[in-house]
């Protein structure tokens, strides 16, 4: 059957099952998932943070693992080793874990969401019948201890410490087979390879360890098992077997031959009688791989109705599917013939071929599996790597049949928390080869030295240096072709407002729990954007490509809750600290997270899914950014400068509407960095609000696509607002000033101007603008939208994926305080959690995730009375 046959074939099919089950190519906000068992049990390994604190051994409170390989065996046994200590923590026969993870949790009910901290962690849903402590599995006969020999960093609580020195040894990776996984790493200059498997008979239910130790020239011991603080008495078979203080199973291996050594320990699962079965020098060959996911399925793209010159196609999810998998994508990268790889946050990782092709077919593959709460898939010489909290692992396909055979461990050598939170963000790829990397701040119980900051890993993936501090929940992203990271952050604690950074030198970006150990100065974002109109800044994406029209060669950001996309003019100087941007008039209708460029069709592809206050009206999705023909109404330069604000289009104006300064409203206001949720708006001498800017006069380039607002004493600000009504309706452009610089107009194509001259004079005659003072339902409905309050709070009764209590019934209703105080919800509640909201935060809702900002000098009075009004209608 010749290739496009197998598509259609395969096509149709896919149809077929979805109109025979009533599925829709996508899954809404409202609707109940197809697929809802998390654990896919016919693959030989998921990657897993697993707590066996105050379970296993016995009297153990620290036994926890950050990074862990958990292997579902036969009989519903499981095994969990541990990637940084190299040993096998727990053993347990049952059920899987606890689904207290978020991929987990919100697998089966979307929008469900985890708290922050350590404290609920995955934990084994069975009877655990062999563990071991926090503690190295290998040691040195002679020197065995039973202590965690790591640095404690930054605080003794922190029990995600990172990997052992890799001269002790370090994980290699997972070799999969058609029988099962191969762990692999190294240990003492030698190599170290184990599997395992469960043999049943009449009497007995046994774990086999199947251990091959090459090249390791000294006699070493292994922990097998820790009995616990019960010290219950076991049997023990076998030559090398011992115990240590009545309490430690430890078995000594002879390598000082060089030669290769097969260990097979048995362990009854029943009794716990341990032994040692069989040693020998004889390395059996593997198995065959085998192809587990040899189907392919394809389907199409819908393609989206024009929004201005802008149009957003939405990729078919494949539902129903072969491997019976929901598919949440989270991130997205090409190969340079156009194939994609799309990482999803549930762990698999899927090859997708067609996308900008002419059929727009696209063929989906899964390759890959496994994976814990992936965030970033990179493609670096074809070489494919995924970014999760295992650590950065790169996919080889070792007998060329396209799925990976080898998940090898690029680099762990950064600390993984075991806190919720502590996401792998974001990996960016630099020109040299080497990645930078963020992970979330957020720690909650305890801090993590590798939170919080931008780190560099290098080309071969051994060495781990600081990059940046002092962020609160970044996304970074690199330059195409230049040495240039930039990143998001999300407004919160110390993060007054959403800012764009550019990430150099050890810069400290001002989240405190993220600082550097010596204390810098604040380094200030390039540019600072409301919170009303970016609330979670996401990736950045960097379109190069002419068939981007007006998007060329800027930055585009993403804003994941109100899912959008701002664009960010780069200035000409590589070294910039200050800039300007728009918000794009598109709506998405996927959750949008991480995107990459098509190198066949330069359109920005997008990914993501759904579960942190996205107003999206789908769960999960993949969609495509087109540029249409048509006009394009916004700028595509801002710059201020010491006598005013520069403003670029890519068509000519019309000189009766671009000269009146009737068309143009200037305001700035500051932010103020503090440990609360966000910052008001202040005018320049600290009260709320923001400060009017006067427009003395307006200029029109001789070419007629530019306009210079002259104003006198520009001043810096964090934020500065221009709002221009030059095509019928008012649009805002924003800029940060951090430098006030000198610009030449005649440079710019302006006449010259003798600006004292000019601000001696009478300014540009113009009818003053009024602005409206409406209080009704209809305007506090329009905030409720405009401000964001809908990524928050919702206005039907739902609570899922929202991190604030519904308006629904809301007024006169009570609640309770974190203080522990009872209060009616009225007027003058309301209005003061709209504009104090720290002072009444209703228990259930006083998490580092639920924290509201203060829309104090953001909101008028009437504003404020309007939203007021609004709420009481959803009594």
């Amino acid at each position: 059957m010749n290739r496009l046959r197998q598509i259609s074939v395969v096509f149709a099919a896919f149809w077929m099952a979805c109109a025979l089950f009533s599925i829709p190519p996508y899954v809404q906000r409202e609707a109940e998932p197809l697929y809802k068992e998390f654990l896919d049990s016919s693959f030989p390994f998921v990657e897993a943070t697993v707590d066996l604190r105050g379970i296993a051994p016995s009297g153990n409170t620290d036994n926890l693992i950050p990074r862990a390989i958990v292997l579902p065996l036969k009989n519903d046994v499981f095994v969990c080793f541990d990637t940084e200590l190299l040993r096998v923590a727990g053993v347990w026969k049952g059920g899987f874990l606890t689904p207290r993870g978020l991929a987990m949790l919100s697998y089966e009910v979307p929008l469900r969401k985890m708290g922050g901290g350590q404290k609920d962690l995955p934990k084994p849903l069975g009877e655990v019948v062999q563990a071991n402590g926090l503690y190295p599995g290998w040691q040195e006969s002679g020197s065995v201890s039973f202590r965690d020999p790591r640095s404690r960093w930054l605080d003794e609580k922190e029990l995600g410490r990172g990997p052992l020195d890799p001269q002790t040894g370090e994980w290699s990776g997972i070799e999969v087979h058609e029988s099962g996984a191969v762990l692999k790493y190294t240990l003492y200059g030698g190599r170290v390879e184990e599997s395992y498997a469960v043999s049943t008979d009449d009497s007995s239910l046994r774990l086999l360890r199947t251990i091959t130790i090459q090249g390791i020239r000294e006699s070493l011991t292994f922990v097998v098992s820790d009995l616990g603080e019960d010290r219950a008495p076991i049997e023990l078979v076998g030559e090398g077997l011992s115990l240590i203080d009545e309490r430690y199973v430890v078995a000594r291996v002879d390598g000082s031959s060089g030669a290769p050594v097969r260990i097979v320990l048995a362990t009854d699962l029943n009794s716990g009688a341990i032994s040692i079965e069989k040693i020998s020098e004889a390395v059996p060959q593997t198995d065959n791989k085998g192809s587990r996911w040899p189907e392919t399925i394809s389907a199409g793209i819908e393609l989206g109705e024009p929004q201005g010159i802008f149009a957003v196609d939405e990729a078919i999810i494949p539902y129903p599917n072969p491997w019976k998998r929901r598919i949440r994508p989270v991130a997205i990268d090409f190969f340079p013939n156009g194939d994609a790889v799309l990482v999803t946050f549930d762990g698999d990782v899927y090859r997708l071929s067609g996308l900008g092709g002419d059929s727009d077919l696209i063929e989906w593959r899964r390759i890959a599996a496994g994976f814990n709460e992936p965030q970033s898939i990179r493609i670096r010489d074809n070489d494919i790597f995924v970014f999760s909290r295992l650590g950065i692992t790169r996919l080889l396909d070792l007998d060329d049949d396209g799925e990976t055979d080898y998940y090898e461990m690029f680099c762990n050598r950064f600390t993984q928390s075991a806190d919720t939170r502590d996401y792998p963000m974001s990996l960016a790829l630099r020109p040299d080869g080497s990645f930078a990397i963020t992970k979330g701040g957020q720690q909650v119980n305890a801090r993590s030295p590798h939170s919080g900051r931008a780190m560099t890993i290098s080309a071969d993936g051994k060495r781990v240096d600081y990059l940046g501090y002092g962020l609160r929940n970044a996304y970074i992203s690199s330059h195409p072709t230049k040495d240039l990271i930039t990143a998001s952050d999300q407004q919160g604690h110390w993060v007054p407002s959403t800012p764009f950074l550019v990430i150099r030198d050890g810069r400290y970006f001002g989240y405190d729990p993220g600082a550097p150990e010596s204390q810098t100065r604040i380094h200030p974002p390039a540019l600072w954007m409301p919170h009303r109109v970016v609330q979670s800044g996401i990736e950045q994406l960097w379109p190069m490509r002419e068939e981007m029209g007006p998007l060329k060669d800027s930055i585009l950001y993403i804003e994941y809750k109100k899912p959008s996309l701002f664009q960010i003019f780069i200035p000409d100087e590589e070294d910039y600290t200050q800039t300007a941007g728009i918000p794009l008039p598109i709506e998405f209708e996927t959750p949008i997270l991480k995107g990459a460029i098509n190198p066949i069709d330069g359109s920005p592809y997008l990914a993501g899914f759904q579960i942190w206050d996205s107003v999206a009206s789908r769960l999960e999705g993949l969609c495509r950014l087109r540029v249409l023909d048509g006009a394009n109404e916004r700028p595509i330069a801002a710059e201020a400068s010491e006598n005013g604000v520069l403003l670029t289009f890519d068509q000519p104006l019309g000189p009766e509407r671009s000269l009146d300064p009737a068309n143009y409203q200037i305001s700035s206001w500051e932010y103020k960095r503090t440990s609360e949720y966000g910052s008001p708006q202040f005018k320049a001498d600290g009260t709320p609000g923001a400060d009017e800017w006067f427009a003395h006069s307006v200029f029109l380039s001789k070419d007629r696509k530019s306009v210079f607002l002259a104003i006198e004493e520009v001043r810096e600000t964090m934020q500065l607002e221009v709002q221009y009504n030059l095509f019928g309706k008012w649009a805002p452009v924003y800029l940060t000033v951090n430098d006030v610089i000198s610009t030449s107009l005649q440079e710019a194509d302006f006449e010259p101007t003798n600006f004292a001259k000019l601000f001696a004079s009478e300014p540009t005659p113009r009818e003053k603008a009024t602005r409206s003072s409406i209080v009704s339902v209809a305007r506090g409905q329009q905030l409720y939208a405009q401000m964001g309050c809908v990524g928050c709070h919702s206005i039907d009764g739902t609570t899922e994926g929202r991190s604030g209590p519904t308006w629904l019934g809301a007024f006169k209703s009570r609640r309770t305080l974190k203080d522990g105080s009872r209060v009616r919800v009225d007027e003058a509640y309301l209005r003061t959690s709209i504009l104090d909201p720290a002072a009444v935060v209703t228990v259930g809702y006083d998490d580092q995730e639920a924290g509201m900002p203060s829309y104090r000098g953001i909101l008028s009075n009437e504003d404020v009375d309007s939203l007021v009004l609004f709420i009481r209608s959803l009594r």
